[in-house]
């Protein structure tokens, strides 16, 4: 287990896995979070691209007052005839003129109803293209997730190798802090120099400066690791793993084509050119004819008149005429966006191939340094017993046992380089042929 800096804060923290740390990710990472809203927004967009395949319904009303009456009836004033029964008599009635206006005030309510019969293929292409929008929202929640993964288990491992260098660091300096201790008894019996002693003083002073760097390293890095997962803000976190030796990963190797498939890149890129071929459908289909039937229920009063209500059936054809030239050129601009889309797939799948031949050959060459980071430690260490042997018969000088440690301190900083590089590289190969099924982390 490394808990960080010794802070009082993370001694009471559960040491975290690297598995915990991935799960605290995918529950917690804002990324991942705003993927996950990209999804629920391409679903209520396909829920309402799905709502043209329904009438649509519309009602409204309007109230007026007219300045003047839009109704007006007048009469003519005179004498008229005066008629006993059938016969017409000799007296006269005087009538006299006048007038009446009418519908002055007034409203119109309607509700109408309209069902799209054709509608040359936009409404159906509008919902295929609205379902492919959530299939990309999903996947790139899928590449959301998987960046953010790989992020966490760099960030994870960086926090690993400063912490165990601090550890190394601290076993270096207790070795110089006994060798000035000799060197001072050596100075004092006339067995050394004071160079000699001012050497081991000067390479312990910078062993101070590289604690300081590490400790500011480390107390970043933990802070970056927590930004990352979601945890509360801190200068300090607690792991528990820890850098293991590599193992060969020769099994891991498989064929381009085969990691090809799995990639979600290839996949988006095939579902772009899905969606020019769905935008090239709709640009087509505004040439094309609509059709729709429909109905209307109206009712409407005047001042003076009668309320009337009324219902009617309605049907109606659309064709486009006049932009059929414009229409056809953005037909023509379509298509070239389409043949696009199809050129960037066959280019990404030439490049794909060739990052996954170079995340193997990275691959490859960290094992083979980290084996070459093992043999160096056993070099190291079998170079340090010999030189403690000579400076205990009087065949070396305190400077060369200096050198000595100082090589075995380097060889060991160089295998944690050597295993953090191997652990990463791995894991960007798993991801690289679209696998991410923990097997970076075995034996660990």
């Amino acid at each position: 287990m490394l808990a960080l800096l010794a802070a009082p804060a993370s001694a009471q923290e559960t040491p975290l896995t690297l598995e915990q740390c991935r799960s605290l990710t995918l529950r917690q990472n804002a990324e991942i979070r705003s993927s996950d809203l990209s999804v629920v927004e391409a679903e209520a967009t396909a829920r309402a691209a799905r709502t043209k395949y329904s009438p649509e319904i519309s009602a409204g009303a309007t109230a007026l007052t007219a300045a003047t009456s839009f109704v007006k009836i007048g009469s003519h004033g005179g004498n008229l005839p005066v008629f006993d029964g059938s016969t017409r008599t000799a007296l006269t009635a005087s009538l006299p003129s006048g007038s009446t206006a009418m519908a002055r005030h007034g409203y119109v309510g309607f509700l109408t109803a309209a069902q799209p019969l054709y509608a040359g293929g936009r409404i159906t292409n509008g919902n295929r293209l609205a379902s492919l929008g959530i299939e990309v929202a999903r996947e790139n929640g899928l590449i959301a997730r998987r960046d953010a993964l790989a992020l966490t288990e760099e960030k994870y491992w960086r926090v690993v190798d400063l912490s165990e260098k601090q550890q190394t660091l601290e076993a270096y300096d207790a070795l110089l802090k006994a060798l000035e201790a000799q060197a001072r008894d050596a100075v004092d019996a006339g067995l050394a120099t004071r160079n000699d002693l001012l050497k081991v003083t000067v390479q312990r002073k910078k062993v101070d400066v590289d604690r300081m760097r590490l400790q500011s390293g480390i107390r970043l890095s933990a802070r970056d690791l927590r930004r990352h997962i979601g945890l509360m803000e801190g200068d300090t976190i607690s792991l528990a793993d820890t850098l293991a030796t590599p193992s060969d990963p020769t099994l891991l190797k498989e064929t381009g084509e085969a990691g090809l498939a799995r990639r979600p890149e290839m996949r988006q890129l095939e579902r772009a050119v899905r969606a020019e071929r769905l935008q090239t459908a709709l640009k087509r289909g505004e040439m094309l004819p609509t059709a729709s039937i429909g109905a209307l229920a109206l009712r409407y009063e005047f001042s003076g008149l009668p309320p009337v209500s009324n219902v009617a059936v309605l049907g109606s054809v659309t064709i486009p005429i006049s932009a059929r030239r414009e229409v056809a050129q953005g037909i023509a601009a379509q298509r070239a966006r389409e043949q696009i889309a199809e050129n960037r797939v066959d280019s990404s799948r030439h490049l794909i191939a060739l990052e996954i031949e170079k995340r193997w050959d990275d691959l490859h060459v960290a094992w083979r340094a980290a084996e070459v980071a093992d043999a160096a430690i056993d070099q190291s260490e079998l170079n340090l017993r010999e030189e403690r042997d000579r400076y205990a018969a009087g065949l070396s000088t305190l400077s060369d046992l200096l050198e000595a440690e100082v090589l075995l301190h380097q060889a060991h900083d160089q295998r944690i380089d050597a295993r953090r590089d191997y652990w990463l590289a791995r894991a960007a190969y798993l991801r690289a042929i679209g696998r991410d099924d923990g097997a970076s982390r075995e034996g660990k």
